[in-house]
């Protein structure tokens, strides 16, 4: 609280009392604040232009009353597309400082292991209490519904605490232009087609108001009878053998190897034989199979005919992103599964995706064209009842199809509409793309 400045009132002003910052928005060091507190310091008093570029005017009217009854003084909570998750439980918080991405929704995304940029600045909440981020990481949030639909990446901080929400988002908001009107419970921001518009889940945002109040749950204490009777003995499960030796499969081409159990005693043998029979099943790299024969199975995507196809807008990535993309396209073209192609109605971006080893996973925004294709209800095997059903047996193999997604082809008239733009051209999938909606069924 400081001095107060001079006021027109009658009545005396007995202080001002400032809002509660914190995190790392006006930099990560003391200097850095120092200088963007004297940046705002100097731009007092003068003459402020914001530079926009022309777009229609946002209005809220009567016909954005939520279709919902609630209460409206619930917080704001949305839904977003990250990475191709349909992330729920986003809070949209403007008085926060920074977006926030909490550990477990990362993990769930297959990213645990994902680079961070290292953070030294700790977010600072109500009473002061400090909470250490892990980091931070850039990924591709999507808002609204296509054709009204913009996909920016945005930079989260990532932090490992029990909360009742997911994503916090508030410098993001800036990115995509949103207005927020709290009243009408919805938000919207400027796309190339027209106003696009994200409305408050008001059951979902009751659901979170009520578990932030209740706190974290409270550990159920333990109790131990002493006399308790001991269990009976019980016979120890196989356990799989952490050890395991590498045999040679073609004996003029040391490189061609595989690996057996080392405690396999006298079947060792019989299993290297029995191996080197079938040596023809094997794949070295991409180029040693042809995939599924199409008889079999061919991978359709039965879009919505009455659908209307949609391009995205290319997406603008970095030299050396754009290096990581035009090398993983080479591959692709090399082996035979993408072709390039010249005219296509429905057009997708890539995503790189950061990998658990630092490096870049490239993938395809279908998040338009699986929109416009049934969900296939086919339901998928069970692990566990696969692993029970192996029980009673002396000996069973686990064995990992080599790049699996891509020995199934596409359907030759669903090609085009796997297409992608990159910076050297437009390319179509042969083989069936790993982020198709019904892949994993037909797989």
């Amino acid at each position: 609280m400081d001095k107060a400045p001079p006021s027109g009132n009658n009545a005396p002003t007995k202080g001002v009392i400032y809002t509660i910052v914190g995190g790392s928005s006006s930099g990560d060091s003391s200097r850095t604040r120092k200088r963007c507190a004297r940046t705002m310091s100097l731009s007092r008093g003068r003459e402020f232009i914001l530079k926009v570029e022309e777009e229609e005017a946002i209005s809220f009217d009567s016909s954005d009353r939520p279709k919902e009854s609630g209460d409206m003084n619930d917080p704001m909570v949305i839904k977003l597309d990250i990475v191709n998750f349909i992330v729920h439980k986003v809070l949209i918080d403007s008085g926060s400082s920074t977006d926030i991405i909490f550990k477990s929704v990362v993990d769930k995304m297959g990213l645990e292991n994902a680079r961070l940029e290292p953070v030294k600045t700790p977010l600072v909440g109500f009473g002061g209490s400090e909470v250490a981020s892990l980091g931070t990481i850039e990924l591709p949030v999507s808002m609204g519904e296509a054709p009204r639909r913009k996909t920016l990446i945005v930079k989260f901080l990532v932090v490992d605490t029990p909360f009742a929400y997911n994503v916090i988002l508030r410098s993001g908001l800036n990115l995509f232009r949103a207005v927020i009107s709290t009243y009408f419970m919805k938000m919207k921001f400027p796309t190339e087609n027209g106003t696009g518009e994200v409305t408050s889940d008001l059951r979902e945002a009751r659901k979170c108001y009520n578990l932030t109040l209740k706190g974290e749950p409270k550990q159920k204490k333990m109790r131990i009878k002493e006399d308790a009777e001991p269990r009976p003995y019980e016979a120890e499960h196989l356990k799989p053998s952490d050890e395991y030796k590498v045999v040679q499969l073609v004996p003029d081409e040391p490189d061609k190897t595989t690996r057996i159990g080392a405690n396999m005693k006298e079947r060792e043998m019989a299993m290297i034989e029995f191996l080197r029979s079938y040596v023809d099943m094997f794949a070295w790299s991409p180029l040693d199979f042809t995939g599924i024969n199409p008889e079999v199975i061919v991978h359709r995507l039965n879009v919505d005919p009455m659908a209307r196809p949609i391009q995205q807008r290319k997406r603008s990535f970095g030299s050396d992103k754009n290096e990581v993309i035009k090398q993983e396209v080479d591959k692709l073209l090399k082996v035979g599964y993408v072709s390039e192609i010249q005219y296509t109605n429905w057009l997708s971006n890539v995503v790189l995706v950061p990998k658990s080893s630092g490096k870049w996973r490239m993938c395809v925004d279908f998040t338009d064209l699986n929109k416009a294709c049934p969900k296939d209800p086919y339901p998928l095997p069970r692990i566990d009842v696969m692993v029970d059903s192996t029980a009673g047996f002396e000996i069973f193999s686990m064995m990992d199809a080599y790049q699996g997604h891509y020995q199934i082809r596409m359907a030759e008239e669903n090609r085009d509409q796997t297409s992608f733009i990159t910076d050297k051209g437009i390319y179509c999938y042969n083989m069936m793309p790993f982020g198709l909606k019904n892949a994993g069924a037909t797989y």
